[in-house]
C-alpha cells in the first residue's frame, strides 16, 4: 500500500498526516503516541490496521506540521495541557475532522483509532460528537475531566488495556466504566494478559518493568479492532468480506 505525506488547515494551524489510500469498507482516523504521525511504528500500525480492517487509514495527530517531538519531555506539557482542557481539545478534534473530509477516497463509516495520546484523543473524538461508528482507546487514557452522561453521544467505545501497565491506573479504568454506563452506549474494556504500556510499540523492546512490546497482545489488539469493526458494519446493515488472517512475520515467529 502506498501512503504519501499531505499537509492540511484546521483552523489557522497546518497539520500533518500519512494517507493511505484504500478501496475500503471502513475509514480509519489514527492517532498515534505521543512521537506523532511521522514514524515507523505509526507507519506499521496504519499498515496493519488498513490491511486487517479492510480499512482506509489517515494518521495525524496534535502538533502541527511544525513541531515534530524529540523526546517525551518535549511535549509532555503538551499532552497534560490538552487532557487537562477536554472541550478546547474536542473542538481541535472537530476541526481535523472537518479539514480531512475531502481527503478520503472511500465514504465508508469512520472508525477512531489511537495509541497511547493518541487513544486518549480517539475517545475525546467521540466525545465530541464527531460522526463516526466507534472509538478504539489501545494504552490510552479512557477517563476524561469532562465525562458525558445521557445519550450524548452515540459512537461505541473499545478500550484496550494491558494488565501490568502502570500508567493507566484502575480509578481512570473505572471513572471510564462509569461514564460508559452513565451514557448507556455500546462499550467494552479488554485487559490483556502480561502486557505493560506501549505494548503495540515494536522498537521498545522488553527490557523496561513499566513498557515493553508484546507480540501477543499486540495482535490480540489488531485482532479486537477487527471484529470490533466487523461488527459495527454488520449492526448497520453493510456486506462485510471474510477478514483478513493475521500473520506473523518470519521474524516474529508464531502467534499465541
Amino acid at each position: 500500500m502506498r501512503a504519501s505525506t499531505i499537509t492540511f488547515r484546521a483552523g489557522a494551524v497546518d497539520y500533518l498526516a500519512n494517507h493511505y489510500p484504500h478501496d475500503a469498507s471502513v475509514r480509519i482516523l489514527m492517532f498515534p503516541d505521543w512521537e506523532g504521525c511521522q514514524t515507523a511504528s505509526s507507519d506499521r500500525l496504519a499498515r496493519l490496521y488498513a490491511q486487517h480492517c479492510d480499512a482506509e487509514v489517515v494518521v495525524t495527530d496534535l502538533y502541527g506540521a511544525a513541531r515534530r517531538p524529540a523526546d517525551y519531555g518535549e511535549v509532555d506539557c503538551f499532552i497534560s495541557a490538552a487532557l487537562a482542557d477536554p472541550l478546547r481539545t474536542r473542538s481541535i478534534l472537530k476541526a481535523i475532522t472537518t479539514a480531512l473530509e475531502t481527503t478520503w477516497k472511500s465514504n465508508g463509516p469512520l472508525i477512531i483509532v489511537g495509541f497511547c495520546f493518541g487513544g486518549s484523543l480517539a475517545f475525546e473524538a467521540a466525545r465530541a460528537g464527531i460522526e463516526c461508528m466507534g472509538a478504539v482507546s489501545i494504552h490510552g487514557q479512557p477517563n476524561t475531566k469532562v465525562p458525558l452522561t445521557g445519550s450524548s453521544a452515540t459512537a461505541a467505545f473499545l478500550m484496550l488495556q494491558g494488565s501490568e501497565d502502570p500508567f493507566i491506573r484502575m480509578d481512570a479504568l473505572y471513572a471510564f466504566m462509569t461514564e460508559m454506563r452513565n451514557m448507556k452506549t455500546d462499550w467494552s474494556l479488554y485487559m490483556l494478559g502480561n502486557a505493560k504500556h506501549s505494548f503495540t510499540r515494536e522498537d521498545i523492546g522488553s527490557g523496561n518493568m513499566a513498557v515493553g512490546y508484546s507480540l501477543k497482545a499486540d495482535r490480540e489488539a489488531a485482532l479486537a479492532v477487527q471484529s470490533f469493526a466487523t461488527r459495527l458494519l454488520q449492526k448497520q446493515g453493510f456486506s462485510v468480506a471474510p477478514p483478513a488472517i493475521l500473520q506473523p512475520s518470519s521474524e516474529q515467529g508464531q502467534i499465541l
